[in-house]
């Protein structure tokens, strides 16, 4: 079943004028918590103190934290959805205490301070379990503590690799201590701060020992949790290093694009039937704009399609060049184009599946290093198999299902309509039918046209007609209801492509704007104004 919902009017101009007074998140003064895990040492700890605005990229629901910026040596990386922390995905990197902070099985607090909350970032390890495409996804970046190792009401971590060193795609190292934000709660801090753009802190307390053996994560760990700080204890095993990041999110640090919703619909040739409606089908492939928006200069920033994808998706210039790279502020100038084998092979042997975020960007700063958290360019997008389908469109997409018509100066309002059926043969029944107010008159039944009081009715007469190919098949409908059987009529078939049958049939809804017919209302009185009307026009297919 499809439907098209448009409006008909007889002579109206419009105009919608809205005020709205914008008000910008609250910004809220913010004290980092030293560190909630010290302890009575008579060593001083190492500290790396280190704070930075990072480039937030957003679309839709989400905000991406997409790299490392250049001199920063650490950064919050990942994405974060503004209303749902279980769709949030982060990881923190510290930047390092020493020229190569490299110290495994460590006992380590770690924990997140925002808005005057406090909060450990990690969670026991019945709980941990790891995004793959962030920074400390490897089992040996894992917590082995369970939930009874609780230090000031707040969880502790056993990590075998505190410190990690991975690569991206693109050839880059990203290097540092730090741990992916696991704990729900820390993750809402993190989204509402970053909303109201507010600073944040993120800090660990790690304890690593040199001349242990054995398992010295968990032996540090057992004596910060029994309070043993003696010398044959946790402060005289151990040396202590601190980090702590600030994050202070801004407006000028924030690129915001435009997400591309809809379904995109697969034949079983692998050829492309539909796509979301901004995007077009061109050449066989999906080809979509991107709308950008940004308060600042965002010249540095790089949008790079993964290495892995470059042969079925590009960036195509005004110009027609197929780039696999373009700078931020050229976004709004270029197409994003998908080739209909990629979306083919994404929706594999599925009727239907969410896109999710298997097409998108690695964003880079000059400078900078990229983690490989894609930024989509969709949201709420559906890949669909079709197999057999009926759909119904305007003729004139342009009009966005709005008509109008003056009487004594339009002899007619016309909806251009083509109606489209796609399958493994020809559909057996097609039925067609105009659901919309209609009034009794002394002629029968009419179509109900009011005027915004709703005191002014105006009955208009309406007519069907169909273009079989031969010639015109009107048909009086006047808003009756009567449903049309049309499969017979000859329709414009095309053999070979994306279906084994497809058809097309051109339809048109007329009101014809006679003077003589629609001097009057109702209530047989003369009337003069704008009177208008709404309603869908129905199609169904049948295979039997």
């Amino acid at each position: 079943m499809s439907n098209l919902k448009p409006l008909f009017l007889r002579a109206a101009i419009r105009f919608c004028l809205s005020g709205a007074l914008a008000l910008g998140h609250a910004v809220s003064a913010h004290a980092a918590a030293d560190d909630p895990f010290s302890v009575p040492c008579s060593r001083s700890p190492t500290i790396s103190d280190h704070s930075y605005a990072p480039l937030v990229i957003e679309v839709g629901d989400y905000l991406y934290l997409p790299d490392i910026p250049t001199g920063t040596m650490g950064a919050l990386v990942g994405r974060i959805h503004k209303t749902n922390p279980q769709l949030t995905q982060l990881a923190i990197i510290f930047k390092e205490a020493t020229t190569w902070d490299d110290f495994p099985d460590v006992a380590v607090g770690a924990w997140l301070s925002a808005s005057g909350g406090l909060r450990s970032i990690v969670v026991p390890n019945s709980q941990d379990v790891r995004f793959p495409n962030l920074p400390y996804s490897s089992k040996t970046t894992l917590n082995r503590l369970s939930a009874d190792y609780i230090i000031n009401g707040m969880q502790i971590a056993s990590i075998a690799q505190f410190t990690q060193q991975t690569s991206n795609s693109l050839g880059q190292f990203v290097r540092g201590p730090g741990t992916q934000v696991q704990d729900q709660t820390a993750r809402k801090m993190v989204a509402d701060a970053f909303l109201n753009q507010s600073p944040m802190t993120f800090g660990a307390h790690m304890f690593y020992s040199s001349i242990m053996l054995g398992d010295r994560g968990q032996q540090l760990s057992d004596w910060w949790l029994n309070g043993n700080f003696s010398n044959m204890g946790l402060c005289g095993y151990s040396s202590q290093f601190i980090y702590r990041t600030t994050v202070t999110p801004t407006a000028s640090r924030t690129l915001t694009l435009s997400p591309i919703s809809g379904t995109i619909s697969v034949s079983n040739g692998k050829m492309l039937v539909s796509v979301p409606p901004v995007c077009r089908i061109t050449d066989g492939n999906m080809e979509c704009p991107i709308s950008a928006n940004s308060t600042a200069t965002m010249d540095n920033i790089s949008f790079i399609v993964p290495p892995s994808q470059q042969s079925d998706v590009w960036f195509k210039t005004a110009g027609g060049q197929k780039l696999s790279k373009v700078s931020a502020t050229a976004l709004g100038t270029t197409k994003l184009v998908v080739t209909s084998s990629l979306l083919d092979s994404l929706l594999g042997d599925a009727e239907a599946k969410p896109l999710g975020e298997t097409i998108g960007a690695i964003v880079q700063s000059t400078g900078g290093t990229a983690v490989d958290m894609r930024v989509s360019f969709f949201e709420d997008t559906e890949l669909k198999r079709l197999t057999f389908g009926v759909a119904i469109d305007e003729r004139d997409p342009a009009a966005m299902g709005k008509y109008s018509g003056s009487i004594g100066q339009d002899a007619e309002i016309v909806v251009p309509l083509t109606i489209r059926q796609y399958g493994a043969s020809k559909a057996t029944k097609v039925s067609v039918d105009v659901l919309a107010p209609s009034v009794q008159t002394a002629d029968g039944p009419r179509c109900k046209f009011v005027d915004k009081s709703g005191a002014t009715v105006v009955a208009v007469p309406s007519i069907v007609r169909f273009y079989d190919g031969t010639g015109l098949d009107d048909r009086p409908d006047n808003c009756a209801g009567t449903v049309y059987d049309v499969a017979t009529l000859r329709w414009r078939e095309t053999l070979g492509g994306a279906f084994a049958y497809e058809g097309a049939l051109d339809m048109d809804l007329r009101f014809p704007l006679d003077p003589k017919q629609l001097a009057t209302d109702t209530s047989g009185a003369p009337w003069f104004g704008t009177v208008s009307a709404s309603g869908e026009v129905r199609v169904r297919a049948d295979w039997l």
